[in-house]
């Protein structure tokens, strides 16, 4: 009877331990900042603090290319009403994109680069901006409901280098849509609606 039982068990943790499957670290495959002339994201900002609502537009304006795999393209964001109905343009920003990196410009900054990330990604990866010193992390990849709609979307933790992980904040990306969720300690960000050709 001795031997019975220990067949079994030996049977059970060969049979556990196989179907026991490591989680998928999901690498991207998709376009995680698509940018194409007439691209626009819609946002809604909702500070806990205040109650305050606000909304935000993104949109492609302008395209250049620099290089063969580099390209220049002209985001410009704006404040806008409920419906994005009518958005009052303030500032735009000038994202450089190449076969494995998305940076960040501003024209006014004598040094204008300040966010750089690659552009696939997987959980478990980490890397560090070159000139606002913030590290992300690439802590999960599941699915998140946003008024836009639901998405698979990778979970990264955003924190700055030097400090410990209590001042992090966390950005959800998607595949082919881009950013569609930021949530601070009192404040986040949804993605509202959206156009990518």
């Amino acid at each position: 009877m001795a031997k019975y039982i220990s067949i079994i068990a030996i049977f059970l943790v060969v049979f556990i331990g196989c179907s026991v499957k490591p989680k998928d670290s999901y690498p991207s495959t998709g376009d995680l900042y698509p940018l194409e002339m007439g691209d626009y994201w819609n946002y809604m900002s909702y500070n806990e603090n205040s109650g305050e609502i606000s909304y935000t537009r993104k949109e492609v304006r302008d395209t250049m290319t620099v290089l063969d795999t580099v390209h220049l393209y002209k985001l410009y964001i704006g404040e806008s009403n409920a419906d994005f109905s009518s958005t009052s343009w303030s500032s735009s920003q000038y994202l450089a994109k190449g076969d494995s990196f998305l940076d960040y410009y501003n024209y006014n900054d004598s040094f204008p680069h300040w966010k750089d990330m690659p552009n696939q990604i997987k959980i478990g990866d980490s890397w560090i901006s070159e000139y606002d010193l913030q590290e992300y992390i690439v802590e999960d990849k599941d699915s998140i409901d946003v008024p836009a709609g639901q998405f698979f979307a990778y979970k990264i933790k955003v924190y700055p280098y030097y400090s410990n992980h209590s001042l992090s904040y966390y950005e959800w990306v998607a595949e082919d849509v881009g950013l569609v969720k930021e949530e601070h300690n009192t404040w986040s960000t949804v993605l509202i609606s959206y156009q990518v050709k």
